[in-house]
């Protein structure tokens, strides 16, 4: 939507911008039906600014048998309404206008009718629009409903009482106490001030203004006037006059209606007030641990570490016992094809029933049922941690902010079952202690066979060959030996070395684990937080910016308390 603006009011254009942002941030976050109204209030600013703001519109409001008719006769200068006593008689609203420019379509946008409207007689400011209302308390439906239109369109509402009905609930609760936004565009005036004597007068005129204390517009100014005495008149004429003159009733009135809507937003949790929401590092820490613990980190990197001690037992370790660790299998291979196993599980469930099934049981997710609820505690816990002082409806806009564990399983595995965990190449000192392990491997068979030949020669009886001896021991018998123990030994000096590296590589697996789970920590989980609180702050910014910074009316208890007298 593109708004109006008005030369010089700059601060309306803000907060007009201000409101126009907030209400499209609220939009599917806070309640439907204010952000709608809100939508009203822009789209009726902007009709208003459209009309432009070089007429004040200053409506007379009141109940039947109040004198506003006599009143806006006599300020009109001519007896434009008719005036009744027991009944309304102002069927629709009356307008008298003052001035040469063209403002008609003002009256069109008003509502006032084409037979209804005249010119002022008596001396009044140049662009005035007066309004004569139909009864607020009237009996036809369509009359209250003209005047509810007409209040939220004054530029300057003047509520005309008398003294019999001025503490009426259906003046107080059915309409000030409701507009407390808009007491910068209001006016009391108690009429018929002839019917009391000073005494009297000035006793009603304090109760009233303990009234509207209570109603929280303790800056409305009171005013007596008597249409039939021609008694406060001119004071009434004057503060019209100012208000015309100054061109600003307009824009005040639009201002209010900004702010009233804003404060609407307020009160479904755009409040503006400091807050320690959000997600700091020890947070995303949190929540990435927990996640590692729900999706079994730890077994990974046991498998990792497991599926180095094998290779480097194939390694470095004893050539006859290497055909023994051949037939285990590599523990992360094991795991990793049966987490891909239930991946693809699910994926195929999803194919079959729609995805339904998926999402609706943990199992066929890709996590089991402890995986799953492990994932969910750590959502919820990362969800309560970023809006824990929150008030609705963010908590439950958070939380909608964020995947399901049936949703994130699939992120969730791959992360843990990523080749960026796969073994590296191996490390060039086991190709050459494996090249040592064959050489000996060469020397034991070379002397165990040298030996069987020896004996096949004594079991035939034939001469014996000669057998170099070292020491004590004969040749062939000691590089049997040798080659053996020799090998035992190099394979028991590798296992540490072996041991040693599997600690690193799965402290190093854990890391590439946990910074794959950050990743899907960030984009999944708190990237999603941070852009929502993200749109809370500038919310609130907006509505702050739309209120004018606010500003507090009369305490709540001071209200109660004179409530509390009546």
């Amino acid at each position: 939507m593109t708004v109006t603006t008005v030369p010089g009011s700059t601060d309306l254009g803000e907060r007009l911008a201000a409101l126009e942002d907030a209400v499209e941030l609220a939009s599917g976050r806070l309640d439907a039906e204010l952000v709608v109204a809100a939508r009203r209030v822009l789209d009726r600013v902007d009709a208003r600014l459209r009309v432009g703001t070089a007429h004040t519109v200053v409506a007379l409001a009141g109940a039947t048998g109040s004198g506003k008719s006599s009143l806006f006769n006599a300020l009109a200068g001519a007896p434009l309404s008719t005036v009744g006593v027991r009944r309304p008689t102002t069927s629709s609203t009356l307008a008298a206008t003052w001035g040469e420019g063209d403002v008609g379509p003002l009256l069109d946008w008003l509502g006032v009718e084409a037979g209804r409207r005249h010119v002022g007689v008596a001396p009044a400011p140049d662009g005035l629009v007066l309004l004569d209302l139909p009864d607020h308390d009237s009996v036809r439906r369509d009359h209250r409903e003209e005047v509810d239109r007409l209040v939220g369109r004054a530029d300057l509402l003047v509520w005309v009482l008398d003294p019999q009905k001025y503490a009426d609930a259906a003046i107080h609760d059915g309409y000030l106490r409701r507009l407390t936004a808009y007491d910068a565009v209001m006016v009391v005036v108690l009429n018929q001030a002839d019917r009391l004597t000073p005494t009297q007068l000035d006793a009603c005129v304090a109760d009233l203004s303990g009234l509207l204390v209570a109603d929280g517009l303790a800056e409305v100014p009171v005013l007596t006037t008597s249409a039939v005495a021609a008694s406060g008149l001119d004071g009434l004429r004057a503060l019209v006059a100012d208000r015309v003159a100054a061109r600003r009733a307009a824009v005040a009135r639009l201002t209010a209606d900004i702010a009233a809507a804003a404060g609407d937003l307020v009160g479904v949790g755009a409040a503006g007030v400091p807050s320690t929401a959000g997600l700091g590092p020890a947070d995303r820490d949190h929540l990435v641990v927990a996640l590692a613990a729900a999706v079994g980190v730890d077994a990974v990197v046991a498998a990792v570490g497991g599926s180095h001690r094998r290779q480097g037992h194939l390694a470095t370790g004893w050539p006859v016992s290497r055909s023994v660790a051949r037939f285990r299998r590599d523990p992360l291979a094991v795991l990793r094809r049966e987490r891909l196993g239930r991946l693809h599980q699910a994926r195929a469930q999803a194919g079959v029933d729609g995805g339904e099934a998926a999402s609706a049981s943990a199992s066929p997710s890709g996590l089991d049922d402890v995986a799953a609820a492990r994932t969910a505690l750590a959502i919820s816990d990362a969800v309560r941690r970023a809006g824990d002082d929150l008030a609705d409806p963010w908590p439950g806009l958070l939380r909608r902010a964020v995947p399901t564990p049936g949703e994130l399983a699939s992120d969730l595995v791959h992360a843990v079952a990523s080749p960026d965990v796969a073994l590296p190449p191996p490390p060039r000192w086991w190709r050459a202690v494996n090249a040592v392990q064959q050489l000996l491997v060469v020397v034991a068979v070379a002397g165990l066979v040298w030996l069987t030949v020896l004996g096949v020669v004594a079991w035939l009886r034939l001469p014996e060959p000669p057998t170099p001896e070292v020491g004590a021991f004969p040749l062939p018998t000691l590089a049997l030996l040798g080659g053996a123990l020799a090998g035992l030994l190099v394979a028991g000096a590798a296992r540490p070395a072996v041991a040693r590296g599997a600690g690193r590589r799965e402290a190093s697996a854990r890391r590439t684990l946990e910074a794959s789970l950050g990743r899907v920590a960030d984009e999944r989980v708190l990237g999603p937080l941070s852009s929502e609180l993200d749109v809370r702050s500038r919310l609130c910014a907006a509505v702050g910016v739309a209120r004018g910074g606010g500003r507090d009316h009369v305490a709540a208890q001071a209200a109660s308390d004179y409530r509390a007298t009546r």
